[in-house]
């Protein structure tokens, strides 16, 4: 959000209540917060995408295209939520389940070809959804098993969601396929 953006905003919201000022320092209300690192995680989301499609077309000119699924979104966010609130930043949970299959398998049966990327960054103090989602497929495309994923051309659908939680953001991209032959 641009300086002026922000001083719009907290012009905004010098009368409401929820708005805290003294003369060297501005709070804004945590519900506005959260709506911009939701939005700023949605723009990620989106760039992750395009990025995907730039590489699987790339190095993979056979494959088709991924089509973005919303269930895939649903659960993609729903495993991103769950690493930034404590669950491990594996693939697998605590019992050694894979929680990304179990889900797709709950949704669109017994029989398909699944995949899961997560990423992890912490340390970051401002979220920047352009250089976080240019870092997210680098570093899935250095990956071997998730470059895998990426290009292969079993997968027709994934849905990516990130979650932007304090100084952490994490991102997980779900794909899907019809069975292996």
């Amino acid at each position: 959000m641009t300086r002026k953006a922000v001083l719009c905003a907290l012009a905004l919201l010098q009368g409401s209540a929820a708005f805290a000022a003294t003369p060297d320092r501005f709070w804004l209300p945590a519900s506005y917060l959260a709506a911009e690192q939701t939005t700023a995680a949605r723009t990620a989301e989106i760039l992750i995408a395009q990025g995907i499609t730039e590489q699987r077309a790339r190095f993979a000119p056979d494959a088709p295209a991924l089509a973005d699924d919303a269930t895939l979104t649903r659960i993609a966010r729903g495993r991103s939520d769950e690493m930034a609130s404590g669950a491990p930043f594996s693939h697998q949970d605590d019992n050694g389940r894979h929680l990304a299959i179990d889900r797709v398998r709950a949704q669109f049966g017994r029989y398909g070809t699944i995949g899961e990327n997560i990423m992890k960054e912490t340390g970051r103090r401002n979220f920047d959804p352009v250089a976080f989602a240019h870092k997210a497929v680098a570093a899935w495309m250095a990956s071997p098993g998730h470059r895998e994923n990426i290009l292969r051309p079993a997968f027709r659908r994934s849905g990516i969601g990130v979650t932007v939680r304090g100084n952490a953001v994490f991102a997980t991209q779900v794909f899907f396929g019809p069975p292996a032959d």
